[in-house]
């Protein structure tokens, strides 16, 4: 990551926002040693001793950190909210995760849409990093 793209996200509804929570989700789905680049909600402080390469971007504060770092997320969480409020009209919880897994199909798929046919199609789209 170089701060200013977005990578892959994986997205899931966790149960609260302890550590235990918020980790576990990491755990889940992030390999070990990568970088995980955070706002600094204290859920997150055990991530480093979890074995993953985390950076703390507080929304103010050091101003060479947020712009190597810019917080992303929040662009991401924004397109999130306006196309599950624009597109679907909202969403219940009976179904939240099931669209929270077709935003993250998509957004991962951004910059290769036709990709995302191939992956539909089970065929290869010769584009290894936009699978999965």
């Amino acid at each position: 990551m170089d701060g200013r793209y977005a990578g892959r996200v994986r997205l899931a509804i966790v149960p609260d926002r302890s550590s235990e929570s918020l980790c576990g989700f990491v755990e889940d789905a992030v390999e070990p040693g990568s970088l995980v680049v955070t706002g600094n909600w204290s859920g997150y402080a055990s991530l480093r001793g979890r074995g993953y390469d985390h950076r703390v971007v507080a929304g103010r504060g050091d101003h060479e950190i947020v712009d190597e770092f810019p917080l992303i997320v929040h662009l991401v969480f924004s397109n999130l909210a306006a196309w599950l409020n624009d597109i679907h009209h909202g969403v219940g919880a009976k179904h939240l995760q099931e669209h929270l897994n077709e935003f993250a199909f998509r957004f991962n798929r951004r910059f290769s849409p036709f990709n995302a046919f191939h992956s539909l199609l089970g065929t290869d789209g010769g584009d290894d990093h936009a699978g999965g």
